[in-house]
């Protein structure tokens, strides 16, 4: 099974490239800056996709500290390969 982290997909291309794969059959998580945003954006994939394979952590990808937040956290469901 693959496991894809984009950041900035809780909207614009980075949002299209995540619901594509799901609809691909990927494991997903995604990130954004802002929460509710986020939450929406995952709501919405998961809808679209018909898929349940998708988590949403926040990050800022200017921090060095949130990005290892989002690599440690995401790795936890499986190992990350795109």
């Amino acid at each position: 099974m693959t496991h894809v982290v984009i950041t900035g997909a809780s909207k614009g291309i980075g949002k299209a490239l995540a619901l594509e794969f799901l609809r691909k059959g990927a494991t997903l998580t995604i990130s954004g800056r802002n929460q509710e945003r986020l939450d929406n954006a995952v709501s919405v994939l998961k809808e679209e996709s018909g898929s349940n394979s998708c988590q949403g952590i926040v990050c800022d990808v200017s921090s060095q500290e949130a990005l290892d937040n989002l690599w440690k956290n995401s790795a936890r469901i499986l190992p990350i390969n795109i």
